[in-house]
């Protein structure tokens, strides 16, 4: 969950910075959010098939 606030501010510091970099941060950003919520979907679906055994 810490993580999760940690995307959401980020995003807003991206936002307030801008520039050229900030593209880069962004990208890293999304990379980040998309990882996790694999994280997320992969452990779900590991915990429904234990159970379902």
């Amino acid at each position: 969950m810490d993580d999760y606030q940690g995307f959401l501010s980020t995003d807003v510091d991206n936002r307030r910075a801008g520039g050229g970099n900030s593209l880069i941060i962004c990208n890293w950003t999304l990379m980040r959010r998309i990882t996790f919520n694999l994280a997320l979907i992969f452990s779900s679906m590991l915990f429904s098939a234990n159970r379902s055994v």
